[in-house]
C-alpha cells in the first residue's frame, strides 16, 4: 500500500532531531524555578513619600535596571527583577547549590595552585632579614628557576646596599643627637646650627674655621674672654666641626639612599621585577573574559611555559565555575547587598600636570593598572574606577585607562577632595530630578539633606574650575566641571539628550534606593537548593514511573496501537521540554506536575481515535478507512475538549504566582504538543504500518465493555441525591471549619509565614514538642498568631518540621500621648477608623501598653513614611511624641530564638575584636611562632559561640566570594590559635588570631591613611566571616496585603475561565444549555473537591491520615491550578459526552434521556480509560512526588473521580431540563 507521506516522515524526523538539540544537555538548557533549583523571591515596598502621581507611574519599572545595576553589575547572579505595580518590586535568586559549591571549591583550589607558583614579597623580605645561611636556604627555595634566582640575587644585593646605606644613615644621625646633646650643654641651638650648616658646607677650611670662631664668639674680642670662656669655646668649635663631619656622613647617606637614581630607587625596581615573575590571578581571570582572550592566554603561557599546565587547570575550572559564580549562598546575602546598594560618592579627578599630580606620576599609575589591575593599582592618593559608559563619558582630560576591554579613570583619594559614604554624620541625596539650566538646556537638579549641603559646598567650592567625579557603588556615571560652590541644591549642566537626562536622574535617585524600599521583604519565599533538588529528584522520578505505567497500559490495551500512543507520548514529552529550552520558559515543580498531568490527558486524545476506530471496523469498514473516519470523527472532539483546557490554563497563566505559570505554561504547550502527536505524528505511524504490512486487515485491542446498555437517564434522581449530600457535605465543612485553630486558606491568601526547620540529630524533640514550644514563645512575645502556630512533620528523619502562622513581619511605631487616658483600645478605635475612611490597604492593627506609658501600635508590614503619616493623620490635633517606626520580623527571630543551637544552620558567632595590632620586633619576641608573618597584621577575636576549625576556615574560604565583599582587596591570610601554633579541623574555637600580610609590608612602610584603611578593611572581614549566618532552610511568607490580592486574583481567575467556558460551549454547541450544564458539573466537581480538601485537617494527625499521606491541605495557588486543571479535566469528559449526543442527535431538535443514555454508553469505554491512565499517573505523582505537590495531587485524584462522575451523573441530565415534551423515554439497548 502506497502512500504520500514522505514529506511528513521527513517533517516528523527533522522536529525530533531539532528538538533533542534544543533539550540536550537538558541541565543547561532547561532553566529551573526556584523551588527546583532552590533559590529565593523577595518583594519589596517602595516608598512613595513626597512623590506626585506622575512620579510613581512606572516607578518600579524604572527602578528595576538600577537595581539590577547596582547589585548584579556584571549579570553574573542569575537575578530576576521585575516590577509588581508601580510600588513594588520582586527579586528572585537562585541560590547555591551542593553542585556550585563544589564547582567553587575545584575553582578555588586551581587559584591557590596557580598562587603557589608566585613569589610573596613578604617571604622575600623575611628571608633578606634572617643569617646569612637561612637567607641562602630561603631564597634558594624560592628561587627555583635561573630567571627567579638572578632577580632574587638583583634584589638581595640592592637590599644590602640599602640596609648598609640605612645603617650609615643611622650611625651618622645618632652621631649628630649626641654631639647636638653636648652643644645643648653649652647653651648651642641645634636647629640654629642646622640653619648656619646650610652655608657652611660650601666654605673653605679657613674660611669656615673663621666662621665657626664667630659664630662661638659673636663679640670678637678674644682678650676679654677668661681662660674657662676660651676652652670653653674651643669645645663648641670642635663639637660643630664634628657635629659637620657627622652630618655630612648622613647627607651623603640620605643622598644614596634617595637620590634620582639612589638605593632606594633600586630596590624598589628590584621589588617591580618580582611582580613580573607572578601571575596576577584577578587581572587573568578578567582577561580571559574579553575577545582576547586566546591572545592573554598564549602571552601568559609564553611568559611562564613552566606554568602551562596550572593555567590551564585554571582555565578548565574558571570556565566551569564562572556560569554560577554569582549564585549566593543564603537570602540574607542579597538583603544585606540591598541595603548596601545605592551609595552615592563624590570625587576630584587630577589632571596630568595640575599640581597635584604630575604627568610621569599619572604614566605610573596606568602602568600599574595594565599589570595588576585597578585595587593593587590604587593607593591612599588616588584610586581607579570603572567608567560605566565610556563612549557617553563626558571628562576627555582625567588620567583614563583602558583594562580588561573595560575604562577606568583616576579620582583622589584625598579626604578634602572626596565626599565619600558615612562622613559628616550621614549625609544622603534627597532627590534627583530633571531639569533645565538659565539657557533653557537640559540639565539634572538635585538636593541634599542639611549635613550633605554642608559637605557638598565645602567640596565645590574648594575646588572651582575642577572635575567632580560622580560615583555609584564604585562606579562613575559622570564628571562634570564645577563652576562655583554649590549648597543644598544645583545643577549638572551638560549636552544631554532627553533618554541621558533621565537615565542620569534615575541613576542619582538610585543613591537613596535603601531609603526607597522597605527595610525588610513584604513577601518572601526561599527553598534550599537542597530541598529543590529533592524536588526535582522526586519530581523526575514520578515522572519516569508515570510515563512507564501509561505506555505499558497503553501497549497491554491496545496492543500496536498502545505502541503508536507510547512513542507519540514520549514525543510529546519531547516537544514540551524543546519548546521551553526555546523559549526559556521557568519549569517548575509545578510544571513537573503539569508535564506528568499532560501525559495522562495527552493519552486522551488517543483513546479517542482508537475508540472511533474500534467502532468502524465493527460497522465492518476496511482498516485503512476505519483509520481515517477514526481521526476525522474523533477531531472535533479532540479540538473542543482541548480548546477548553486551554483557555482555563491561559487564564492560570495570566492572573498566577511564577511557579504556578510554570504549570499553566506547560500545560498549554502540552496541549498544543498533544494535538500535533496525536492528529499528526501517530497517523503517519499508521499509514507507515500499513504500508509495510505490519498491520493488515485490523488492529487488535482489549475491551472493558462489549456493549454496555445502561439506563443512565433513569438514575438520575439517585445521581441527584448523591451530589446534593457531597455538595452540601462538602461546603457544610468548608464553611464550618474553624479557621482560628487551622485556618483553611494557605498564607498566600491570608497573608502568613511559613518556613522549615531542620534540627540537629540529638535535639531529642517530636511534631508536639516543637508545636509546644513556638505556641509557648507566641505567649511570651504576645503574637497571637505563634500562640495558634501549626506544626507538621516533614520528612522520615524525625528532625524536620514545618511550622505555620498567620503571623508576619510587623511594623510598630511607640507613641506616648499627653492625655493619659487615651487607652489602647481607644487608639486602634481610632486607627481602624482612619484606615476606613481613607480606604487604606493597611491590615492587623494592634495596639499595646508598655510600662513606660507609651503605646506601641503594630500593623502588617507598611513603609515607615506610611506608619508616620497614619499616626499623623490619626491623631491630628492631639498632643503626642513618637518614635521611629520599625520593622520586627516576628516569625524568623521567635523561632531562632525558640531553638537556638538545636537549629541546624550556620550561627552568629557574635565576633568582638580584641586587639590589632602589627607584627613587629616586640611581639615575634614574645611570640616566635609570628616570626614568619613580620610586618603583617595580628587581630585577635573572641566568639561568643564555640565553632569547629573547620568551619572557621570554610567561612573565610566562603566569604571572598560574597557579592557584597567580593571587591575588597585579599591579601595571605592564615588563622591560628591564639598561643600562635596552627588550628586543626577537630578544634573547637571560642576565640582566634587572624593574620594578614600586606604585599608591601617589610620593604615598605604604609602611610597612616593606608594602615588606616587596611586595618579597618581587615577587621571588616574578620567580622563578616564570625557574624555569617544562613537562613531556614525555606521560608514562604506574604504581607496580609499580598493574600487579600491573591485571593481576588484566584477568585478572578475562576470566574473568568467559568465565563469563558459558557462562551465557548454554547457558539460550539449551539445552545446555552450546553454550556450551563457543563457548568453546573464544574461547580459539582469543585465543590465537592474543596469539602475532601477542607476536611483533611480531621484526620491529618490521626494514624489513618499519616498512613495515606494526608496532610492539613491549605487553599493556595497551587490548589487554584488544581481546581481549575479539575474544571479542564472535567470538561474533556463531559465535551466527549455532549460531542456523541450532538453526532447522535443529528437534525432533531430534541435531546431525549434514550438519545443520552445511548451517548453514554458508546463513550464510557473511552471515559473508563482516560480517567484510569490520567489517575495511574496522578496516584504516582502523589506518592512519589514529594510533599511539595501533595496537596495538589491529593486535589486532583478527587477532582478526576468525581469529574468523571459528573460528565455522566450531572453534566448529561441537565440537558433534559430544557425539554417541555411529554413522549415517553425508551430503555436503551
Amino acid at each position: 500500500m502506497k502512500t504520500n507521506d514522505a514529506w511528513k516522515r521527513i517533517l516528523i524526523i527533522a522536529v525530533v532531531i531539532l528538538a533533542v538539540l534544543m533539550v540536550y544537555p537538558p541541565r543547561e538548557k532547561l532553566k529551573p524555578g526556584l523551588d527546583l533549583a532552590g533559590g529565593s523571591s523577595l518583594v519589596y515596598q517602595i516608598d512613595t513619600e513626597g512623590m506626585s502621581k506622575s512620579e510613581i507611574n512606572g516607578l518600579a519599572a524604572n527602578m528595576v535596571p538600577i537595581i539590577s545595576r547596582r547589585i548584579d553589575p556584571n549579570g553574573v547572579s542569575n537575578l530576576i527583577i521585575r516590577p509588581q505595580g508601580d510600588t513594588r518590586i520582586e527579586i528572585q535568586l537562585p541560590l547555591a547549590s551542593e553542585a556550585t559549591r563544589k564547582l567553587r571549591q575545584d575553582y578555588r583550589e586551581a587559584v591557590d595552585a596557580l598562587e603557589s607558583g608566585n613569589i610573596n614579597i613578604a617571604s622575600v623580605i623575611r628571608a633578606l632579614r634572617e643569617t646569612p645561611e637561612k637567607r641562602a636556604q630561603m631564597l634558594a627555595e624560592l628561587g627555583n628557576t635561573d630567571e627567579k634566582k638572578a632577580v632574587l640575587d638583583e634584589l638581595a644585593a640592592a637590599y644590602d646596599a640599602r640596609e648598609a646605606a640605612r645603617e650609615e644613615r643611622d650611625q651618622a644621625d645618632a652621631r649628630k643627637s649626641e654631639i647636638a646633646g653636648k652643644l645643648a650643654e653649652l647653651n648651642v641651638n641645634e636647629r640654629v646650627l642646622e640653619y648656619r650648616l646650610t652655608s657652611w658646607v660650601e666654605m673653605e677650611a679657613d674660611e669656615l674655621s673663621e666662621a665657626i670662631d664667630k659664630f662661638v664668639n659673636p663679640e670678637g674680642e678674644e682678650a676679654e674672654l677668661t681662660e674657662e670662656q676660651k676652652a670653653q669655646n674651643a669645645q663648641k668649635k670642635n663639637l660643630i666641626l664634628s657635629y659637620m663631619s657627622a652630618h655630612e656622613k648622613w647627607a651623603d647617606a640620605v643622598n644614596s639612599l634617595t637620590g634620582e637614581n639612589g638605593l632606594n630607587t633600586t630596590f624598589d625596581q628590584a621589588v617591580s621585577k618580582i611582580a613580573d615573575l607572578n601571575i596576577n590571578v584577578e587581572a587573568f581571570e578578567k582577561k580571559i573574559e574579553t575577545a582576547s582572550r586566546n591572545e592573554h592566554i598564549a602571552e601568559l603561557k609564553e611568559r611562564f611555559p613552566a606554568r602551562s599546565d596550572e593555567i590551564d587547570n585554571f582555565i578548565e575550572k574558571f570556565d566551569v565555575y564562572k556560569n554560577v559564580r554569582g549564585r549566593l549562598d543564603d537570602p540574607e546575602d542579597l538583603k544585606r547587598m540591598l541595603r548596601g546598594a545605592g551609595v552615592l560618592e563624590f570625587r576630584i579627578l587630577p589632571y596630568p600636570g595640575d599640581g597635584t599630580l604630575a604627568e610621569y606620576q599619572a604614566k605610573s599609575y596606568i602602568d600599574q593598572l595594565q599589570k595588576q589591575g585597578p585595587k593593587l593599582a590604587s593607593d591612599d592618593k588616588f584610586a581607579w574606577f570603572r567608567i560605566e559608559d565610556y563612549n557617553n563619558w563626558n571628562n576627555q582630560g582625567a588620567v583614563l585607562s583602558q583594562f580588561a576591554d573595560e575604562w577606568y579613570v583616576l579620582a583622589s583619594n584625598d579626604p578634602d577632595e572626596t565626599m565619600l559614604k558615612g562622613a559628616g554624620g550621614g549625609w544622603k541625596l534627597a532627590k534627583a530630578k530633571a531639569d533645565t539650566d538659565q539657557y533653557g538646556r537640559r540639565a539634572i537638579g538635585f538636593m541634599f539633606n542639611e549635613s550633605g549641603a554642608n559637605l557638598f559646598y565645602k567640596l565645590t567650592s574648594n575646588n572651582i574650575d575642577r572635575a567632580l567625579c560622580i560615583l555609584l557603588d564604585d562606579t562613575a556615571i559622570s564628571a562634570p566641571n564645577i563652576q562655583s560652590g554649590i549648597r543644598s541644591q544645583g545643577i549638572i549642566t551638560g549636552s544631554f539628550s532627553q533618554t541621558e537626562q533621565s537615565d542620569m536622574v534615575n541613576k542619582l535617585n538610585a543613591g537613596s534606593l535603601p531609603a526607597r524600599l522597605s527595610e525588610a521583604p513584604i513577601s518572601e519565599k526561599t527553598i534550599g537548593a537542597t530541598i529543590g533538588e529533592e524536588y526535582r529528584d522526586q519530581g523526575i522520578k514520578a515522572g519516569l514511573i508515570g510515563l512507564v505505567a501509561v505506555a505499558a497500559f497503553m501497549i497491554v490495551y491496545y496492543m500496536a496501537g498502545g505502541i503508536v500512543a507510547s512513542v507519540a507520548l514520549v514525543l510529546n514529552i519531547l516537544f514540551i521540554l524543546a519548546v521551553m529550552a526555546f523559549s526559556r520558559a521557568t519549569f517548575t515543580l509545578p510544571g513537573i506536575a503539569g508535564l506528568i498531568l499532560t501525559m495522562g490527558m495527552a493519552v486522551d486524545a488517543n483513546v479517542l481515535i482508537f475508540e472511533r476506530i474500534r467502532e468502524e471496523l465493527k460497522s465492518g469498514t476496511s482498516l485503512k478507512m476505519s483509520i481515517a473516519n477514526g481521526y476525522q470523527k474523533a477531531f472535533r472532539t479532540i479540538l473542543d475538549a482541548n480548546a477548553t483546557t486551554f483557555i482555563t490554563a491561559l487564564i492560570l497563566y495570566l492572573v498566577a504566582s511564577e511557579e504556578i505559570k510554570g504549570f499553566a505554561i506547560v500545560l498549554m504547550y502540552g496541549i498544543i504538543s498533544s494535538m500535533f502527536t496525536a492528529l499528526f505524528v501517530t497517523r503517519v505511524i499508521f499509514n507507515w504500518m500499513m504500508a509495510s504490512g505490519m498491520i493488515k486487515d485490523s488492529i487488535k485491542m482489549l475491551t472493558i465493555l462489549r456493549n454496555p446498555s445502561v439506563n443512565w437517564m433513569g438514575l438520575r434522581k439517585v445521581f441527584f441525591v448523591i451530589s446534593a449530600v457531597l455538595v452540601i457535605g462538602g461546603l457544610t465543612v468548608f464553611f464550618t471549619r474553624d479557621n482560628t485553630r487551622s485556618n483553611k486558606y494557605d498564607i498566600e491568601f491570608t497573608g502568613g509565614t511559613s518556613l522549615q526547620i531542620n534540627l540537629v540529630e540529638d535535639a531529642g524533640l517530636d511534631r508536639v514538642d516543637v508545636e509546644k514550644m513556638v505556641r509557648q514563645k507566641g505567649e511570651e512575645i504576645g503574637s497571637s498568631g505563634l500562640m495558634s502556630a501549626r506544626v507538621y512533620t516533614v520528612g522520615e528523619s524525625g528532625n524536620q518540621f514545618e511550622v505555620n502562622t498567620i503571623e508576619t513581619n510587623k511594623t510598630y511605631i511607640d507613641v506616648k500621648f499627653s492625655d493619659a487616658s487615651m487607652t489602647a483600645d481607644m487608639a486602634a478605635a481610632k486607627i481602624n477608623e482612619t484606615i476606613k475612611n481613607e480606604q487604606l490597604t493597611i491590615l492587623n492593627v494592634d495596639v499595646v501598653s508598655r510600662e513606660d506609658g507609651a503605646l506601641r501600635i503594630y500593623t502588617s508590614q507598611i513603609p515607615k513614611s506610611e506608619m508616620n503619616t497614619l499616626i499623623a493623620d490619626t491623631f491630628e490635633g492631639v498632643e503626642y511624641a513618637a518614635g521611629e517606626p520599625q520593622v520586627e520580623q516576628i516569625v524568623n527571630e521567635a523561632v531562632i530564638d525558640t531553638f537556638g543551637d538545636l537549629l541546624k544552620r550556620q550561627r552568629d558567632l557574635s565576633p568582638e575584636i580584641v586587639k590589632a595590632q602589627i607584627i613587629d620586633d616586640a611581639l615575634v619576641e614574645d611570640k616566635p611562632e609570628l616570626a614568619q608573618f613580620f610586618s603583617g597584621l595580628l587581630i585577635e577575636c573572641k566568639l561568643d559561640k564555640q565553632v569547629s576549625g573547620k568551619e572557621l576556615a570554610a567561612r573565610f574560604n566562603s566569604l571572598r566570594f560574597k557579592s557584597n565583599v567580593d571587591e575588597m582587596a585579599w591579601y595571605q591570610y592564615d588563622l591560628l590559635n591564639t598561643d600562635a601554633t596552627p588550628i586543626t579541623d577537630e578544634s573547637m574555637l571560642d576565640s582566634f588570631y587572624y593574620i594578614s600580610v600586606h604585599p608591601d609590608a617589610g620593604y615598605r612602610e604604609l602611610d597612616e591613611n593606608e594602615l588606616t584603611s587596611y586595618i579597618s578593611g581587615e577587621k571588616e572581614k574578620v567580622i563578616a566571616a564570625a557574624s555569617m549566618e544562613s537562613s531556614l532552610p525555606r521560608v514562604t511568607q506574604f504581607n496580609p496585603s499580598i493574600g487579600a490580592e491573591a485571593k481576588t486574583k484566584a477568585l478572578i481567575a475562576i470566574i473568568l475561565s467559568l465565563l469563558a467556558i459558557i462562551g465557548y460551549i454554547w457558539i460550539r454547541f449551539g445552545e446555552a444549555r450546553f454550556g450551563f450544564a457543563a457548568i453546573a458539573a464544574l461547580v459539582h466537581d469543585v465543590c465537592i473537591t474543596l469539602g475532601a480538601v477542607t476536611a483533611c485537617t480531621y484526620i491529618a494527625e490521626t494514624p489513618l491520615g499519616a498512613a495515606l499521606g494526608i496532610r492539613d491541605f491549605k487553599i493556595d495557588l497551587q490548589m487554584i491550578a488544581a481546581f481549575l486543571t479539575i474544571i479542564g479535566y472535567s470538561l474533556n469528559d463531559t465535551i466527549v459526552v455532549f460531542d456523541r449526543i450532538r453526532e447522535q442527535r443529528g437534525r432533531r431538535g430534541i435531546i431525549r434521556a434514550n438519545l443520552i443514555s445511548d451517548s453514554i454508553n458508546m463513550t464510557i469505554s473511552r471515559t473508563l480509560l482516560t480517567s484510569l491512565t490520567t489517575l495511574l499517573v496522578v496516584v504516582i505523582m502523589y506518592i512519589g512526588g514529594g510533599v511539595g505537590l501533595r496537596g495538589f495531587t491529593f486535589a486532583m485524584m478527587v477532582g478526576i473521580i468525581v469529574g468523571t462522575y459528573s460528565s455522566i451523573a450531572i453534566a448529561a441530565p441537565i440537558l433534559l431540563l430544557g425539554n417541555t415534551s411529554k413522549t415517553p423515554e425508551k430503555n436503551s439497548k
